[in-house]
């Protein structure tokens, strides 16, 4: 088997790229900045090979800097592969010194675990019209300029473009050997983390503002049916109680509407019908 990681800034579309590829909705995806908060495992089986995705937390602004956060490091270092996914839409120039800064700091990360192969990710080429190519064009060169990428791909995560051929080359440079994961695997991790990575992609969509990022979830119960489906129990805590209506809604429409939209792609997830039942309390 063989592992790629995607590192790069918030929105880049990381999280998409990484559904694309497996062909399997994994990690969670919606239109805000820093969705994901873990490092996530997707992952990917044609005979004889296995490819495993890893999805991690945007590199973040901070004082003025961008600086690495831990999991993008740890992905970086641990890959055989690392990808700097970038959205190639990107106009202002202050936005390419940023992501040049970025492009130094996960080339270095490269050179000091012993020199991964590296790739760069141009995504969102599908919103790059004719007249911008030139600004897209221009901004790529800068950029592996820095990074000194093995490989440059342009995809859209989002339509599909370019990614079979992204998926291709990985798979091709994959090892032939043990896998890391069964065979029918989609995730590297266990389901009641992938309930949870729905169930928060679901409140992300819906809910607005910082409520989202405030709330903590737990499984309070997992059971089996004689028939095979499951019921899944779910806490939704948030940090204070004045929060609770803005995740329940006007007569409860928002967390009827969470509950159905996980629900759908859960049971797809999961192979099974899902009942789930959401419950929101306040710490």
């Amino acid at each position: 088997f063989t592992t790629a990681a995607m590192v790069g800034l918030p929105n880049a579309g990381k999280s998409t790229l990484v559904n694309a590829l497996a062909r399997w909705h994994v990690a969670a995806v919606t239109h805000k900045a820093n969705t994901t908060r873990r490092r996530i495992a997707a992952v990917l089986t044609e005979r004889p090979v296995q490819v495993v995705f890893l999805d991690s937390p945007g590199l973040v602004e901070r004082s003025g800097s961008v600086a690495v956060r831990k999991d993008g490091v740890r992905a970086a270092i641990e890959a055989e592969t690392a990808l700097l996914v970038v959205d190639g839409a990107v106009q202002r120039t202050q936005k390419w010194d940023q992501l040049c800064h970025v492009a130094e700091e996960v080339a270095a990360t490269r050179d000091k675990a012993g020199g991964s192969k590296m790739g760069l990710v141009v995504n969102k080429v599908d919103r790059v019209d004719t007249t911008r190519r030139a600004h897209m064009a221009d901004f790529v060169s800068r950029l592996n300029a820095v990074l000194k990428a093995d490989n440059i791909f342009y995809v859209s995560a989002l339509k599909g473009h370019g990614v079979a051929h992204l998926r291709d080359f990985l798979l091709s440079t994959a090892p032939l050997g043990e896998w890391m994961y069964a065979e029918d695997a989609r995730a590297g991790d266990p389901p009641i983390v992938q309930v949870e990575e729905i169930v928060r992609e679901k409140i992300m969509q819906r809910v607005h503002d910082e409520v989202p990022y405030q709330c903590a979830l737990l499984t309070e119960s997992w059971a089996t049916r004689d028939d095979g489906s499951l019921r899944i129990v779910q806490c939704i805590q948030v940090s204070r109680s004045s929060q609770i209506p803005r995740v329940v809604g006007t007569d409860g429409a928002a967390i009827a509407w969470i509950k159905h939209a996980a629900q759908r792609d859960l049971s797809e997830a999961l192979g099974c019908p899902v009942e789930l039942v959401l419950r929101v309390v306040g710490k």
